[in-house]
Formats: structure tokens, C-alpha cells, sequence
């Protein structure tokens, strides 16, 4: 049986051009996608393009994992945010929420999205939701997540580490809030602090029956130079497994 995953953007940024083609070739998983700023033409000259963002619960309740990129909540119905709520908690679906420079995570505080966020939102900091680091890092997987197998890079836990110590640097992280206390961080940054502890970069919670993951970096896709989807792919199709468990 396949995995009904949905992919639901704002504009095609990079993220959505790497992911969408990794998790479409998958012959595991049956990809849906939304891409809040397409022209009406987009759904018939892609397969996977849906016109709109489910407004049925039933139809939003099919899927096993929803990915939320930058999207604008304006943009979906009171009933489809309650629908989302109700998919994590009461279905056990998987939810992964990846941050953005305008919408997401700001956008959700005093929507039914906020208690499923592994951090409180702070809006006072989307002023520097913009910011680039002046150079690269390349993040740290924390011991929570070395215990992640969907984590794993490599087919030993030795080689994944090696792996995470080479992989290409990222250049933008986003500090959207604190992280809330039943949250585990499972990568980090290796330099920059939040209090006295490292900035977040991917982190999960659970919520009612199902999970929760917040990436608060859109730059996974660098991970790709001179190794194509190596780890990239690797990452994506793992957390989308693991997610899609509860549910299952």
C-alpha cells in the first residue's frame, strides 16, 4: 500500500523543487502537491498538482504525512486548519512543517496549528526572519537524534556520523520561538546560542496520536552538491516513513 503524502507550498522555492521530484519517483509513496501561487493551468500540466488545498476532512484524513512549506494560512479555510489538528492528533498523522521567511511559523499562533508546533512562536522575531548567516554550518545531530533511525544517513551509526560531519553547509537558520518542554531538538546549529543552549535547526514533538517535525532551515536541498540525493533523498523518504507510523 502506498504512503499519501501531501506537499503544500507557497511559491516554488528551493526546497519544493528538490523534495517534490524525490518524493515523486518513489514508487512507495503517492504524492499530492499544492502551490498556492500556480496559475489554474498548473493541475493539468502536472499529475501531482491539486487545485486547491483539501476542504473535506475526509479527503485532508486520507493522507499519511502533510508537509507545510511557507504556505499562507489565508490561503486555507478555519475548517481545513481544525482538520489539520484533528489529522495529528485524533488520526495519528504525520506533520512536518518547514520554515519560511514570510508565514510559516508566524502565521500560526491563535489558529489551531500553534499547539502542534514543537515551539511557541515568538512574531517579534519575523523582522529577522530574512537574516543569512555570513557563512555556512553544517549541522549537529543532538543525542536525541543519533537514537533516530530515520536520522541515519549511512547504514552503521558510525558511518552516519561521519556522514552529518560532512555534509554540505547550510546558510540560513530561522529563531521563531522557544522550544517547548515536552519537545526533543534533534539537530542543532554548532555555533549560534538561544539562551544558553544551541539554536534549534529540526525538532519534534508528539500530539495526540501522531508527531510533529519543525524544520527551521529550507536548505536541506544543499545537501545534494557532488552527491545528488545520496542523503538529501536518503533524510526525506526516512522521516516520511517514520512519520507515516502512527497512522499506519
Amino acid at each position: 500500500e502506498q504512503l499519501k503524502v501531501l506537499l503544500a507550498e507557497r511559491l516554488p522555492r528551493w526546497e519544493f523543487r528538490h523534495l517534490k521530484p524525490v518524493l515523486e519517483r518513489d514508487p512507495a509513496i503517492q504524492l499530492r502537491t499544492v502551490l498556492q501561487t500556480a496559475d489554474l493551468n498548473f493541475p493539468d500540466e502536472d499529475s501531482t498538482a491539486l487545485a486547491r488545498f483539501p476542504v473535506s476532512r475526509d479527503e485532508l484524513l486520507s493522507y499519511d504525512v502533510v508537509i507545510l512549506g511557507d504556505i499562507d494560512l489565508e490561503f486555507l479555510s478555519a475548517g481545513a486548519l481544525e482538520s489539520l489538528r484533528v489529522f495529528v492528533a485524533e488520526r495519528g498523522g504525520g506533520l512536518i512543517c518547514i520554515a519560511g521567511t514570510e508565514h510559516n511559523p508566524f502565521d500560526y499562533p491563535d489558529t489551531p496549528l500553534a499547539d502542534l508546533l514543537p515551539i511557541d512562536v515568538n512574531p517579534d522575531l519575523r523582522a529577522s526572519a530574512g537574516n543569512d548567516a555570513a557563512d555556512g554550518f553544517r549541522a549537529v545531530l543532538t543525542i536525541d537524534g543519533r537514537t533516530r533511525s530515520a536520522l541515519r544517513l549511512a547504514n552503521t551509526s558510525e558511518e552516519s556520523s561521519r556522514v552529518w560531519e560532512t555534509l554540505p553547509p547550510l546558510y540560513w537558520l530561522l529563531d521563531a520561538g522557544q522550544r517547548k518542554p515536552g519537545a526533543q531538538i534533534l539537530v542543532e546549529h554548532p555555533r549560534r546560542r538561544k539562551g544558553d543552549s544551541p539554536l534549534p535547526g529540526i525538532l519534534s514533538q508528539r500530539y495526540g496520536a501522531g508527531q510533529v517535525v519543525f524544520h527551521a532551515t529550507d536548505e536541506l536541498w544543499r545537501w545534494r552538491e557532488r552527491v545528488e540525493g545520496s542523503y538529501y533523498g536518503r533524510y526525506w523518504l526516512q522521516i516520511v516513513r517514520y512519520l507515516s507510523r502512527s497512522k499506519l
